[in-house]
């Protein structure tokens, strides 16, 4: 499922950065810490 969430989003980065006024950098920066929390909790959690 984590791949799934990986995929859509980034195939949505341009227009959630463009959304929110931010650069493209820092939308990358918001949805890698997004996924790396997302993995660690299925680590912990199973």
């Amino acid at each position: 499922m984590v791949i799934v969430d990986g995929s859509i989003v980034t195939i949505a980065i341009p227009d959630i950065a463009k959304d929110l006024s931010v650069p493209t950098g820092e939308a990358n920066l918001i949805i890698s810490v997004y996924l790396i929390t997302i993995c660690a909790t299925l680590l912990l959690f199973g």
